[in-house]
């Protein structure tokens, strides 16, 4: 059963090191990693070409957005299953992908989520996102699985799954609801740390980027709930709960 990792760079030659020896490491060795490179200036495509691994590198003239990244990754996944490792991101332990693959090969199911921790620069634990078991219900109460915490059967991009890129910020929580609901609800739970994700990022990166995050944030949960407002509040209110571990 092959596994498909999706990396997306810009100017990533601080962080992207660390990325490629997790996925490199891994016990489990039936892996392809996509990289799709926004425009770097910096030493990131020199560094992902330098290591010998089975990859697909896609570097870009100019740079795009972060979510048609997305999509151009999408396009070339070959495997079973598929998940995203972003270029600040890296996987907890050497044995974290033939952990979910014996799982994955005794359920089958469409999703498999897990916890994710948020590290600072150190890579000392800041926050850490126990998704716990899913519930449909708690999906109108703002809860989401972590995104680069989850495995994607590849059969649901038959069905057209994709980002969708009229979001500026918030497409991962679409997609994110796409997928869940595509499914038919078949998201099965891992109770482990899948990666380690870097503090930052686009969303957070100034008040106005917040703002916009809560405007998206509020036009996805529309098409899903009835009580948008009230979902988007309760996923902003859940991160607190991240800080006591």
């Amino acid at each position: 059963m092959k596994i498909s990792i999706i990396t997306i760079t810009l100017n990533s030659e601080e962080t992207i090191i660390k990325n490629l020896e997790s996925v490199i490491s891994q016990s489990y060795k039936d892996v392809e990693h996509i990289i799709v490179d926004g425009g770097s200036n910096d030493n990131t495509m020199k560094i992902i070409r330098e290591e010998n691994f089975n990859k697909i590198v896609i570097s870009k003239s100019k740079i795009i957005g972060i979510y048609e990244s997305f999509n151009e990754a999408l396009k070339l996944v070959s495997g079973d299953y598929f998940c995203f490792l972003n270029s600040d991101d890296y996987f907890d332990n050497k044995n974290v992908l033939k952990k979910i693959i014996d799982i994955i090969k005794n359920e089958k199911k469409p999703i498999y989520y897990g916890n994710i921790n948020y590290v600072n620069k150190s890579n000392k634990i800041i926050r850490s996102w126990k998704s716990g078991m899913y519930n449909k219900k708690k999906l109108d109460l703002g809860w989401m699985p972590p995104h680069t915490g989850t495995f994607f059967s590849s059969k649901l991009l038959e069905k057209d799954l994709s980002f969708n890129q009229k979001y500026k910020i918030s497409s991962d929580y679409d997609f994110m609801l796409k997928s869940i609901y595509l499914s038919n609800h078949k998201i099965s739970y891992l109770n482990f740390t899948i990666t380690n994700m870097r503090l930052g990022g686009e969303s957070n990166k100034n008040i106005k980027n917040l703002i916009k995050v809560f405007i998206e944030d509020y036009k996805i949960a529309s098409l899903y709930f009835r009580y948008p407002m009230i979902t988007v509040l309760m996923k902003k209110f859940r991160k607190i709960n991240q800080y006591f571990f």
